[in-house]
């Protein structure tokens, strides 16, 4: 009895110093070496259900960050399995996501990936962080970490290269934890300052994260995002048939220059090869943006912070930024004649969560159906969240509370690629979609808030 006793109190122990060293988890860099008895995880498509470090000792090794909403990353996984078989023995490429074994097994099947693979991971992404998916960790045969990059940088020439070489000739992906300010970064605590405004050109694009109710911090958005903060801080929820909008939309922009108006999406459009100052700094040059003002009352005021933020803003920039309503050509979605088929015939209980399908729930190729959601909702998921150039868009059914399912919808829904999400929407494919459901388009000119951008060229 004793000696059970004993056993189990070893093996507590055991346990317990598990789980204090798993939650001691030290961040690596470029140029740490990674421990050899380090696990990599939970595995799939290898010899064993774990490893470690040491088990791909003398390999190349390419850690690839990457999840099921990443489609970018979905779409790279086939061209690193080829990669894998083209190098053999020489590299190991492991794909890491927190995605749980059947929806990753069902993908790798499909696509027929031999790769093995850590899922559910819950280690690996806190020892090499990232601001979002798609980072790729190179690590030598020595257990050294010699750069992170994007899913572009690797290919058969660099890894080519590197094996001959031992030299990497890529672009380095830096990233950082978005949720520190600028100021901690440069060795600073932030609550050292009452408040602080601080901008710089962004060392390497990335994703952001923001706070309306003390602070603001932005990583890797350009102008156009920032202003566009600015007039979301009021629409983060649906009321009285408005709805959110997606950053850096320009069809809630107006710039005025000499009292000329000028269309900003087509600024936007040429955003890639861009003709003039305006492009450029409208959509162009990318920042990082950290704002506090030193008034507690902001905790609670975002018509406050607002104002604030617009007013500073307007301080660094050659435009000046004000809100207010105009005209703008919107869609209006109602119903066709009495029809009220879209109205979900599944329960309404709000504990039910939303549908979303598509053709290929992975690599979401195309949207196909939802059910259980609210217009309101539909609009902020399946119309502003995936669609840069979509227009304003207002719910005149009648109904907004009630759960409404929508079907055989065939809308295009893959990033970069689809007609109705990206470029300029194609109100055709929306509008027959909608038909097909008991529902119509409508185009009219509504009272839109929006961004007016206005400069005046010095007289000479």
């Amino acid at each position: 009895m004793k000696l059970k006793f004993l056993l189990l109190l070893i093996a507590e122990v055991a346990l317990a110093q598990a789980l204090f060293a798993q939650s001691k988890v030290k961040t690596l860099i470029k140029n740490d070496i990674v421990p050899a008895e380090m696990s990599i995880g939970k595995l799939m498509n290898y010899k064993s259900k774990t490893a470690k470090f040491s088990d791909f000792r003398g390999k190349l090794v390419i850690l690839d960050f990457w999840n099921t909403h990443c489609s970018p990353c979905v779409k790279e996984l086939p061209g690193m399995d080829s990669l894998q078989k083209e190098f053999g023995n020489e590299i190991a490429i492991i794909p890491v996501t927190r995605n749980k074994l059947p929806e990753v097994q069902s993908y790798f099947k499909k696509k027929k990936i031999d790769l093995p693979s850590v899922i559910e991971d819950s280690i690996l992404s806190k020892v090499f962080p990232q601001l979002s998916a798609g980072m790729h960790v190179w690590i030598n045969g020595k257990g050294k970490v010699i750069m992170t990059t994007d899913g572009d940088e690797v290919n058969s020439k660099t890894i080519s290269e590197y094996l001959k070489t031992g030299k990497l000739n890529v672009k380095e992906r830096i990233d950082w934890n978005v949720s520190a300010p600028i100021v901690e970064q440069n060795n600073t605590k932030a609550d050292e300052f009452l408040g602080y405004s601080l901008l710089r050109k962004c060392k390497t694009p990335g994703n952001f994260t923001y706070d309306y109710n003390k602070s603001i911090s932005v990583r890797g958005m350009d102008f156009l995002w920032l202003y566009n903060l600015v007039l979301s801080m009021n629409r983060r929820e649906y009321k009285a048939g408005e709805y959110g909008i997606i950053l850096g939309n320009p069809n809630w922009f107006i710039v005025e220059i000499d009292g000329k108006i000028i269309l900003p999406t087509h600024y936007y459009e040429e955003r890639e090869n861009p003709r003039d100052s305006l492009i450029n700094w409208l959509a162009g040059i990318a920042y990082d943006y950290d704002f506090k003002i030193p008034y507690q009352g902001a905790k609670s005021d975002s018509v406050f912070f607002r104002k604030y933020m617009l007013e500073d803003l307007n301080r660094v920039s050659p435009y000046k930024g004000r809100v207010e309503k105009r005209k703008v050509k919107s869609w209006i979605i109602v119903k066709k004649d009495d029809f009220s088929s879209f109205i979900s015939k599944s329960s309404t209980s709000s504990n039910e969560q939303i549908k979303i399908v598509y053709h290929d729930n992975l690599t979401k190729d195309r949207l196909e159906k939802v059910d259980n959601i609210t217009f309101g909702k539909f609009i902020q998921l399946c119309m502003y969240s995936q669609h840069v150039m979509m227009p304003p868009v207002f719910n005149e059914t009648g109904y907004d509370t009630e759960k409404i399912s929508l079907k055989n919808l065939n809308l295009d829904y893959c990033a970069n690629k689809g007609k109705a999400f990206y470029g300029r929407v194609n109100i055709d494919e929306w509008r027959a979609a909608f038909n097909r459901n008991g529902l119509d388009i409508k185009v009219e000119d509504r009272d839109v808030e929006v961004m007016i951008l206005t400069k005046e060229t010095p007289a000479k």
